[in-house]
């Protein structure tokens, strides 16, 4: 798995590539933790190039995510291929997640603290 993270509009984004299983954990959580360190209001993971979702990494997604809420900050997903979208579905977590189309939507979507578009 590959990660790059850059800063935009005060919004940390994270673009993850590859699948995220059980091996890219010790990955994903290092990249979350330096992510809180530097005190990311928000966070949008991109996940254009993420090729295979499987429950550790849903499970790790979900974690970040209720983390990042008790502390009122943003989190959500930007541009999940089908494959990673259908994953969310057959697990019912669309209406989770806040998912956008798009990582400036993501971006504009935490900013304004507004849930993402329906997914589906």
């Amino acid at each position: 798995m590959e990660i790059t993270r850059n800063i935009q509009d005060a919004v940390t984004v994270i673009h993850f590539a590859g699948d995220l299983d059980i091996y890219a954990m010790p990955s994903m959580h290092d990249e979350f933790r330096a992510c809180l360190d530097l005190n990311s209001n928000h966070i949008v993971v991109n996940m254009a190039r993420v090729d295979a979702l499987y429950s550790s990494g849903v499970g790790a997604l979900i974690a970040y995510s209720q983390q990042l809420k008790k502390q009122d900050r943003g989190f959500a997903l930007a541009a999940p291929s089908n494959t990673v979208r259908h994953v969310l579905k057959l697990m019912k977590l669309l209406a989770f997640f806040q998912i956008f189309d798009t990582e400036a939507q993501a971006i504009a979507g935490v900013l304004a603290k507004e849930p993402g578009p329906p997914s589906g």
